[in-house]
């Protein structure tokens, strides 16, 4: 899995800044959906790892630089806004669907050189996305979107979500809300191969 053709993947770190960066630049684009959809709400990154190496906890996240990697995760947490929500008072599942598009792309930063040209410098464009909705989500609850990587090529991934609602921002995780997974294409790469 994450062959790039012996091109080394950015560090973990590297890979969170461009994350945090690209996330911050879409939600703060005046007039973007993703600006619409996460209008007011707190969110923020609080965990990310590739193959065991864990961002801000360990010493190889400023450094590993591997030409391959097998797994990855990362986890966002936020908290649902009135504007998400459906008449019932809890998150519309289309604001779910929006958030589990959004935020599991990010993820792919994980697997990508990081520079022009190569693998996965986008969050590409998602090929299917499929959620299944398991319990309410209701309005000011923190939630936790936690994301990790299936397979990824040089040009499809596949990434597994699950949302759960959380006690409180930094509590602990109360049930399962949603479920999805999500294949992305990266049309930079197909691009380049056309």
């Amino acid at each position: 899995m994450g062959d790039q053709d012996g091109e080394r993947l950015q560090t973990v770190d590297e890979a969170v800044e461009q994350a945090v960066s690209v996330l911050e630049m879409l939600t703060n684009d005046p007039g973007r959906w993703n600006t619409l959809t996460m209008a007011g709400t707190q969110y923020f990154l609080s965990y990310a790892e590739r193959d065991g190496v864990v961002w801000g906890q360990d010493p190889r996240a400023r450094t590993d630089r591997p030409t391959r990697a097998k797994q990855g995760t990362m986890r966002f947490r936020l908290q649902v806004q009135p504007h998400m929500a459906n008449p019932f008072g809890t998150m519309h599942g289309g604001s779910i669907a929006s958030v589990i598009d959004l935020l599991s792309s990010f993820l792919l930063s994980l697997f990508s050189p990081g520079e022009q040209g190569t693998s996965w410098v986008s969050t590409g464009v998602s090929q299917s996305l499929t959620v299944h909705y398991l319990a309410p989500t209701h309005i000011g609850m923190w939630i936790e979107v936690d994301t990790h990587i299936l397979n990824v090529s040089r040009s499809v991934a596949l990434v597994q979500t699950d949302v759960y609602a959380l006690t409180a921002r930094d509590g602990a995780r109360v049930r399962k809300t949603a479920t999805s997974t999500h294949t992305k294409v990266d049309v930079q790469t197909v691009k380049t191969k056309l």
